[in-house]
């Protein structure tokens, strides 16, 4: 049996209806920029009448967020909420859904140790996040294209969408580590929700509070649009610490994931 392929037919159409779902949303977004860029005087005084509290928890620099990467800026931050949403349910259904149809003991009895089983689920879902997310900034892209009126920074743009795959990753294994700590999880989507929207919710009170410190843990805001834009690169210590959230929870689902118990039907 080979488990990466079993895992990407198991989740074909989950990832379709993802794609269909982020293309769209690209689509709209950036459909709307012409009308919201000829009516910027308008924004901008509306924007200027609401507390800077209230524009820093939603994320919106009056001075960038009327060019094409400012809006985008703007509007990716609900795009990252979609993609850890996917990420996150991804990560804890590859991991639960044997042990909560009990029928992990199948699975388990094949001469393949459960590390390699595990390897090849990871794998599966880095594959159909990476489809994903190139779908979807590709649609991005040709729709900000299409929606521009001046040129913008391409690399920018790029830096802007990629940050998006680094961002599920963490979430992705989150979701992993999650499945393996616990025994049953019985709403998958229940969890995943309350765990993304609990993480969106404080990175919007921690910009409005301006606390730095809550960015520290909250993935959302590890790679900020407007920061990107502004510094045109990457916070190289939210960098790292995603790579070794990563590489530390993984490692930690391995090991738990191998001495999990199992319970039969």
């Amino acid at each position: 049996m080979n488990v990466f392929l079993y895992e990407l037919r198991a989740f074909r159409k989950n990832t379709i209806l993802w794609v269909i779902s982020m293309s769209l949303l690209a689509v709209v977004f950036m459909s709307v920029f012409t009308a919201y860029t000829a009516d910027a005087e308008s924004f901008r005084n509306l924007f200027k009448g609401f507390p800077p509290e209230v524009l820093k928890a939603f994320g919106i620099d009056i001075d960038i967020v009327f060019s094409v990467l400012g809006y985008y800026s703007f509007i990716f931050a609900y795009v990252l909420l979609c993609g850890a949403i996917q990420a996150m349910h991804l990560g804890l259904s590859l991991i639960t859904k044997e042990f909560n149809r009990k029928t992990a003991d199948f699975i388990f009895t094949k001469p393949k140790p459960r590390a390699s089983i595990l390897t090849a689920k990871l794998m599966s879902g880095i594959t159909l996040l990476l489809v994903t997310d190139i779908v979807y900034i590709s649609v991005a892209y040709a729709m900000a294209n299409i929606t521009a009126e001046e040129p913008f920074d391409s690399k920018i743009f790029f830096m802007i969408s990629i940050s998006l795959f680094f961002v599920e990753t963490m979430f992705y294994i989150l979701g992993v580590l999650t499945g393996a700590i616990f025994h049953r999880i019985k709403s998958v989507t229940g969890v995943t929700l309350g765990t993304v929207f609990g993480f969106f919710i404080a990175g919007m009170l921690g910009d409005a509070l301006d606390d730095e410190k809550i960015r520290y843990f909250v993935p959302f805001k590890y790679y900020d649009g407007f920061d990107i834009i502004r510094e045109s690169g990457y916070d190289s210590k939210f960098v790292l610490i995603n790579i070794f959230f990563v590489i530390a929870a993984t490692l930690a689902s391995y090991a738990l994931y191998s001495k999990k118990d199992i319970h039969s039907a």
